[in-house]
């Protein structure tokens, strides 16, 4: 739901190259921050003593950070970094991580949901990248807004240009980010799981250029929950809605 985001492939490898986050192994890797995280498994061995001395758990920061310095480490990905962007992985792990910071009220949490569950995204037609955003809301918020409308009478036209300006609103989305033509879905299938970094939506300028008070330019209230996908099945994105003026 930010703007500018990073184009690059965020598919996880394994069978057919589409899978959410799993396991990542017990291998040691180094953070773009320079220090060194042991990956973590999905839950502890069965019949295994936990180890006592073992160090305390990761923040959700530090496992957002090892997700994306290896989606930013594919092969193909780091190649796109150098080529287009100037960049190497690490820089763009940083980027990417104050990208998320600047985007959120507060810390993050990482949560693992299962399917059958639906997101939704804003976008604005052939701007947005839909199927490789990032940043996704619960379609209840989108149910809440139009509940609290039901029985007021809309032509199909207000009623879009009511809903397009609430969602703006909660989820603080600038004016030059994003023109918010559609919603796309990301539904997750029964038993799937994916792995999302969730938190407030931190207020915006509604014209991030311009002073505030100048031209009607004021702050966005934001504060809905919001969740960020490091990586997802672009299979199950797919248009929802039209919001087209």
């Amino acid at each position: 739901m930010k703007g500018k985001r990073s184009e690059l492939s965020h598919t996880w490898p394994g069978p057919g190259r589409f899978r959410s986050v799993g396991p990542l192994g017990a291998a040691v890797i180094s953070s773009a921050s320079g220090h060194d995280y042991q990956r973590s498994e999905t839950g502890p061995a069965a019949n295994v003593a936990p180890n006592r001395n073992a160090p305390p758990n990761k923040s959700a920061w530090q496992e957002l950070e090892e997700i994306l310095t290896n989606v930013y480490n594919f092969a193909h990905n780091k190649r796109e970094l150098a080529e287009k962007h100037g960049k190497t992985p690490a820089q763009a792990v940083l980027e990417k991580l104050a990208e998320v910071k600047d985007g959120s009220d507060g810390d993050i949490r990482r949560t693992s949901f299962t399917g059958p569950k639906v997101f939704l995204r804003l976008a604005g037609k052939n701007k947005n990248r839909v199927y490789g955003g990032e940043w996704w809301f619960d379609i209840d918020l989108l149910s809440t807004i139009e509940k609290s409308y039901s029985r007021i009478y809309f032509n199909d036209a207000d009623k879009r240009q009511v809903i397009r300006d609430l969602l703006r609103e909660y989820l603080a989305i600038t004016m030059a980010w994003n023109a918010i033509d559609e919603i796309w879905a990301l539904e997750l299938p029964r038993g799937e799981e994916i792995t999302g970094f969730e938190s407030k939506v931190a207020r915006q300028k509604l014209f991030h250029d311009l002073p505030l008070s100048a031209n009607g330019n004021r702050m966005l209230v934001g504060q809905a929950n919001q969740i960020f996908f490091p990586v997802k099945n672009p299979l199950w994105v797919t248009r929802y809605r039209d919001l087209t003026p």
